[in-house]
């Protein structure tokens, strides 16, 4: 199993720069992911809908697709008490840390196109691949 971030997602979604590399590594691998993730690639789509790249059918279709793609959503509230911990430590949101609590939970590849996030999962002895 391995944990797919919502930059990833999107990319593979929406077909874009980096999109051919983020649909590789998915296809490659079972993936599970926090719930949020729903909700970042949600607001994601939405930005892409705002900045004229594409309507609002369109970002709804292409988020129907997302649970489709995860093998495994998890509910946050299962990760907070890590989450905020790391969060704490790394100084970095709590959000992106559920991503690194569930990487460190099943002691899976995170897969990321966040340069930062990455970084921190790597100091933090998470295994992980920067999709660039």
């Amino acid at each position: 199993m391995a944990v797919v971030d919502a930059s990833i997602l999107v990319r593979a979604l929406v077909r874009t720069e980096g999109s051919a590399a983020a649909v590789e590594w998915i296809e490659g691998h079972p993936l599970s992911a926090p719930d949020i993730i729903l909700v970042e690639t949600a607001n994601a789509l939405w930005r892409y809908v705002q900045a004229g790249r594409m309507d609002c059918d369109m970002a709804r279709l292409l988020l129907k697709e997302a649970p489709l793609v995860i093998d495994r959503i998890v509910p946050s509230v299962e990760l907070l008490d890590s989450a905020i911990a790391i969060a704490c430590d790394a100084q970095h949101p709590v959000y992106d840390c559920l991503y690194l609590a569930l990487a460190g939970a099943e002691q899976a590849v995170l897969g990321t196109a966040d340069r930062k996030l990455a970084s921190i999962a790597q100091s933090r002895g998470v295994a992980t691949e920067l999709i660039a």
